[in-house]
C-alpha cells in the first residue's frame, strides 16, 4: 500500500542543509525527487531516523526554507570508502506559506517556465 499523500517530481534542484544536531557542518546535495510533502536525496555522510534537516531548497530564480525530520534512511553501500544513503525527508516543521513556495517551483519546473 502506497503511503504517499503527495505526486512526487524529479527536478533538478541543489538543497544545501544542516542536521540540527551538527550545526556546524553544511552539507550540498541533488534532489532525486520531492514533493509539497518532502523530499529524498543521497548523502555520503552518516544521517539516522528522526534527526531535523534544516535548509534552503534551490529553485532557479529563488531559495526556499525547509525543515523536516528523517523519516527513513536507506544503505546504498560504501563508495570511495564512504558510506552512501538515500534518505527521505517529510517536511514536518517548514511553514505553510514555504509549502505553497515549493508548490510554485515544481509548477515552474513542470511548465517550463523556468
Amino acid at each position: 500500500m502506497e503511503k504517499r499523500r503527495y505526486t512526487r517530481l524529479f527536478p533538478p534542484l541543489d538543497l544545501k542543509f544542516n542536521i540540527r544536531t551538527q550545526r556546524r557542518k553544511r552539507y550540498h546535495v541533488t534532489v532525486k525527487d520531492i514533493s509539497i510533502g518532502g523530499i529524498r536525496f543521497r548523502i555520503d555522510k552518516p544521517i539516522s531516523k528522526g534527526e531535523i534537516v534544516e535548509g534552503d531548497l534551490l529553485c532557479p530564480d529563488f531559495s526556499i526554507s525547509i525543515v523536516g525530520h528523517v523519516v527513513w534512511v536507506k544503505g546504498l553501500g560504501f563508495s570511495g570508502g564512504k558510506p552512501w544513503n538515500e534518505v527521505g525527508v517529510e517536511f514536518s516543521q517548514t511553514r505553510e506559506e514555504n509549502k505553497k513556495i515549493i508548490l510554485q517551483c515544481l509548477i515552474k519546473y513542470i511548465t517550463g517556465t523556468q
